[in-house]
């Protein structure tokens, strides 16, 4: 099936989703208040970031998933996010996504609308991860601690 993911991301799918993300729709969060801010998250080598990836399209929407256990409760918290490529997405974006929960038996009026209060993600990749940081950047070695 287009558009679904499992729990392994090839690379080259995983460069599609990197950029900018909107929150465009949330469970309930434990704010009084969105504030419109941005996080970044670098996603080399983590697995959350194709595990917690339910569906996408690869060009407009992510839906992504996350079940924990919170210490204090005793209870799993669930998380479903509506991630769009722009603030206010086009209506076939929020359509594929409201078929999409009802595939999987997830009721979209559980799900709070942030519109224009949408926080957004980042996904990026570190590129010096990739190769040897160019000499000046190297940290010194300190000979007074070889013994």
């Amino acid at each position: 099936m287009t558009g679904h993911m499992g729990s392994l991301l090839l690379m080259p799918l995983m460069l599609v989703l990197l950029g900018v993300w909107f929150a465009y729709a949330t469970t309930p969060l434990h704010m009084s208040a969105y504030r419109r801010r941005c996080a970044s998250y670098n996603v080399q080598n983590n697995p959350n970031f194709s595990s917690k990836i339910l569906y996408t399209d690869y060009k407009a929407l992510t839906i992504t998933y996350s079940c924990d256990l919170d210490p204090e409760t005793n209870l799993h918290e669930v998380k479903v996010r509506v991630l769009t490529r722009t603030r206010t997405p086009q209506d076939k974006t929020i359509l594929k996504a409201i078929f999409y929960l009802k595939t999987i038996d997830f009721p979209w009026e559980r799900l709070e609308i942030l519109k224009s209060e949408a926080y957004c993600f980042e996904w990026y990749i570190l590129k010096y991860h990739q190769r040897p940081r160019p000499g000046n950047y190297r940290v010194p070695m300190n000979s007074f601690f070889e013994h």
